[in-house]
């Protein structure tokens, strides 16, 4: 008998009612540079009552492109001390602004926004205050280390960090033995980050979504976005992709 039907039947007992989930204000996409983290936030972002927010952590304007820091008086090293505040802070006047400027359309119920987090990001344990909070919910995206330190290696040396699928890989070429051997901090700064989620995770006992790399950088990730929109309780729906996301279905 599946768990599903165990939780079904336990409802109807004790008289219970299983209802739809609310959409959170945010989905976390909590991966490292170089994962495909951009391909599938921009992905989520194409529903159309989720919004796009990129980096929001960095207040560089091309990161932060909803303006989070402008909304919110804090400064970095407060926003790394209580990330959850200064999300929460600025998502009533992002979400306001998206409204009136017909990006978000006005029968959505609530407004989404799809958001990266990184371990550059500098936010450490405090990532706690996030797990602990319903308003947030979290995808977990990781890339084999080899593959991440080579497309982060290709990107440093040439200086181009292009986020087009595809792109990156044909017009930036090193040599392969320049990232046959992962150095030893890369690998261990990698493991540490996804053991502090899954054991925030775990401890926290909060539900969270895993994406695997291959998803993302396949034809299947198409059909992922309809199981992601349920688990957060967005209907689902046509998607708005922008052409260079179009490009990768063609073939699928």
């Amino acid at each position: 008998m599946s768990i599903f039907l165990i939780v079904f039947l336990f409802s109807l007992c004790n008289g219970l009612t299983i209802e739809q989930p609310k959409p959170p204000k945010y989905i976390i996409i909590a991966s490292r540079q170089r994962s495909s983290s951009s391909t599938l936030n921009r992905m989520i972002s194409s529903h159309s009552c989720v919004l796009h927010g990129n980096e929001i952590w960095t207040r560089h304007h091309s990161q932060d492109i909803l303006g989070a820091h402008d909304i919110v008086n804090m400064s970095d090293e407060e926003i790394r001390q209580y990330p959850d505040e200064f999300l929460l802070s600025a998502y009533d006047e992002i979400c306001n602004n998206a409204k009136m400027n017909g990006d978000i359309p006005v029968e959505c119920e609530t407004c989404t926004i799809a958001i990266k987090m990184f371990d550059i990001h500098g936010l450490g344990d405090k990532v706690v205050y996030l797990m602990d909070n319903l308003d947030f919910q979290f995808i977990v995206l990781e890339r084999p280390v080899q593959g991440q330190f080579c497309s982060w290696k290709r990107a440093e040396i040439h200086n181009d960090w292009a986020t087009v699928p595809g792109k990156h890989k044909t017009e930036t070429v090193i040599p392969m033995d320049y990232c046959d051997i992962v150095p030893y901090n890369f690998k261990e700064n990698n493991i540490k980050w996804y053991r502090m989620l899954r054991n925030g995770f775990k401890k926290s006992g909060r539900f969270y979504t895993e994406v695997s790399f291959e998803t993302v950088s396949s034809c299947k990730l198409s059909s992922l976005m309809g199981s992601i929109y349920s688990q957060f309780g967005l209907s689902l729906g046509q998607l708005n992709l922008p052409s260079d996301l179009e490009d990768l279905f063609i073939n699928c």
